[in-house]
């Protein structure tokens, strides 16, 4: 202040962080669909090499077989 003085405020921590919770319950939601999302991701990702030798296996073994292969798109 003007007069050299100081003002100091207190707050209890229950009144500053009162509105704290209302951020962190949205937070913990969100950070749990992300862990399913990315256990989900992983879970693919570990069957995915296997697939691919499949498909590679079957197109190889039709290659073999015939003279020309073509792939027309899929609608969906």
């Amino acid at each position: 202040m003007e007069n050299g003085w100081y003002s100091i405020v207190t707050i209890p921590y229950s009144t500053l962080l009162a509105e704290s919770n209302r951020i962190w319950q949205p937070f913990f939601i969100i950070l749990v669909v992300f862990g399913v999302f990315l256990a989900v991701y992983m879970f693919r990702n570990l069957f995915y090499p296997q697939k691919l030798r499949l498909y590679n296996g079957t197109l190889a073994v039709l290659g073999n077989s015939y003279y020309a292969l073509s792939q027309t798109p899929c609608e969906r």
